[in-house]
């Protein structure tokens, strides 16, 4: 009995020290990241897209909205691609356009999205939530003073924002955006398969459990949770991959439990 006792315990220590190994390295790991992955800072999109977005709120919302099964840059580029294949982003305009004719300009090639068809569903209905609540603005979902629950609440009125976007949005437009918020703490990590998979193979999880993950995503950062989100993922997509990890380079190689079979998808 003591020896299982011992041993017990042991296993304990082992798990609360890779746990505050992985804290401290993931947010070490955010300081480098921050400006590399940041839409107004980071070097992914072309300057005509960036200004784009930086000028433009309802660019902001429709690459939220595209953001799905796509390279980042493809889905942040969408809303200036958009504008400059039909030569104006007039989203009153884009309003009167049938489904099957609004698809027609996210098809023809080159498509500006893997999954033209849905795209150009979702940012047709979102066109018409803005004109009938926003004054034809998303700046008006986050411009007046607005806790991050509303905000998060507003962005999942929209077809094609899950938890996943809309705790992305309130991130990038809290880290990107200088947006004032009194309660980053209600803005957690967003749910994605590269998170997961690092969440699980690290031990920071035990279940693949949504609940679960933003859990441990606020005790990580209980102040600020969201943050955790771009390091996360930027190590599930570039070392712990789904096959052949580079576990010899990962960020948090120092408290990682190397799990490598309880996720391989």
């Amino acid at each position: 009995m003591v020896k299982k006792n011992l041993s017990l315990n042991n296993h304990i220590d082992k798990e609360k020290n890779s746990f505050e190994l992985i804290r401290e390295d993931i947010l070490s790991y955010y300081n480098i990241l921050s400006n590399e992955h940041s839409i107004t800072k980071g070097t992914f999109l072309e300057e005509s897209a960036k200004k784009f977005i930086l000028e433009n709120p309802n660019a902001f919302l429709f690459a939220l909205i595209a953001e799905q099964s796509v390279k980042t840059e493809v889905a942040w580029s969408l809303p200036y691609n958009l504008k400059e294949r039909l030569g104006h982003f007039d989203i009153y305009k884009f309003a009167n356009y049938s489904e099957e004719e609004f698809e027609v300009f996210f098809k023809t090639k080159p498509a500006l999205h893997r999954y033209p068809g849905t795209i150009s569903k979702y940012i047709l209905s979102a066109c018409k939530i803005l004109i009938e609540k926003y004054s034809g603005s998303a700046n008006n979902i986050w411009k007046y003073p607005s806790t991050a629950n509303e905000i998060i609440a507003r962005l999942n009125e929209f077809k094609g924002i899950s938890q996943k976007k809309a705790a992305l949005g309130a991130m990038l437009l809290i880290r990107d955006f200088m947006l004032e918020v009194e309660d980053k703490n209600h803005v957690d990590i967003a749910f994605d398969v590269h998170i997961k998979r690092v969440f699980l193979r690290s031990g920071l999880v035990n279940k693949d459990d949504l609940n679960e993950l933003i859990n441990i995503g606020r005790i990580l950062n209980p102040e600020y949770p969201g943050i955790l989100t771009s390091p996360f993922w930027n190590i599930g997509r570039n070392w712990c991959r789904p096959t052949n990890p580079n576990c010899s380079e990962c960020p948090i190689r120092r408290g990682c439990l190397k799990k490598i079979n309880s996720f391989t998808k």
